[in-house]
């Protein structure tokens, strides 16, 4: 029988009935675990982030490139820095972090810390993960909320931004094109989304890595989209030049993102029924949507994000 227990008895984590059923049970299927040390498992366990969290994550070695010396939130581990907003980041002393991951469907503050521990990992710089949910218990409206609510919209501006590109040489050359107003920059913005939005929009800060999990890929097509519709010259420009990466989940991303990578596994139902399969992207052979290296048929993330940045 699948326990807590057996689950993390591979891990050597002591007392590993401490971790609470909500956040394991998901986040043990869904993320590589076993990259945390026991002792930044047994501090995600404790503490509830709520959504739009930013849980800085360290390389394995311990590097403190960025946010290094920002103070560490109360319960968290070496390796691990929690801020609970953007603005408590940004007020943090260090480098300014510059890679960005949002994990899926009911992840918790852990399956996003494990996500970031996979990229940090690979690139070896320390990266920052923007909490999208709270675990198995809001599995079912995050599902909701994400795949059908965020799919929705993400399918809606694909259909806008196809058309405006069929018909804009025509409204351009009109005299009398009425203009259309944008919406405020936060408006209906999720917390996770609003904190994306804000790490984008700093003056200060280049984000040159996006990587988004099922329906973390989702809040970050809808980030860019709002920050291409709300934001300065400027600010488009540089977070046009981010390289994205989504795995889970093949969706429309805005036209003026130049460096798309879609990853989806061949044996993955979630993602394929979730996503525009007649968009550009890998099909993984005897892959799952699934990330934990430990589990069959799982999608290697740290192998396919080598190969997208050539490392």
């Amino acid at each position: 029988m699948l326990t807590p227990a057996t689950i993390l008895a591979p891990m050597g984590v002591a007392g590993a009935r401490a971790l609470a059923w909500r956040n394991l049970a998901l986040d043990a299927a869904f993320y590589d675990l076993p990259g945390l040390t026991p002792a930044e498992l047994e501090a995600l366990s404790h503490v509830r982030h709520e959504e739009g969290t930013v849980i800085v994550v360290d390389p394995p070695d311990g590097s403190r490139e960025v946010m290094g010396a920002g103070p560490k939130a109360s319960g968290c581990a070496a390796g691990l820095r929690s801020f609970a907003n953007y603005e408590a980041l940004r007020a943090a002393p260090g480098r300014l972090v510059s890679q960005v991951v949002v994990a899926g469907v009911g992840s918790s503050g852990l399956g996003a810390a494990a996500l970031a521990r996979t990229v940090a990992a690979v690139t070896e710089r320390p990266t920052a993960a923007v909490v999208a949910g709270y675990g198995a218990e809001d599995f079912v409206s995050e599902a909701l909320g994400g795949f059908f609510l965020f799919g929705a919209a993400n399918r809606a501006r694909h259909a806008r931004q196809t058309l405006r590109h069929r018909v804009g040489t025509m409204i351009a050359e009109s005299p009398n094109a009425p203009a259309v107003p944008k919406p405020l920059p936060h408006q209906f913005a999720t917390p996770d989304v609003a904190t994306l939005v804000r790490l984008l929009s700093d003056t200060d800060r280049r984000v040159d890595l996006l990587l988004g999990h099922s329906k973390g890929a989702l809040a970050i097509a809808a980030a860019l989209a709002r920050v291409m519709r709300t934001a300065d010259p400027v600010t488009r420009a540089k977070a046009a030049r981010a390289q994205v990466v989504s795995a889970g989940a093949v969706i429309a991303f805005p036209p003026e993102v130049q460096w798309v990578t879609q990853l989806l596994g061949a044996l993955d139902g979630l993602g394929a029924l979730n996503s525009r399969l007649g968009l550009p992207h890998r099909r993984v052979a005897m892959a799952g949507h699934h990330l934990n290296t430990a589990l069959p048929f799982h999608l290697d993330l740290a192998r396919e994000l080598r190969a997208v940045l050539n490392l």
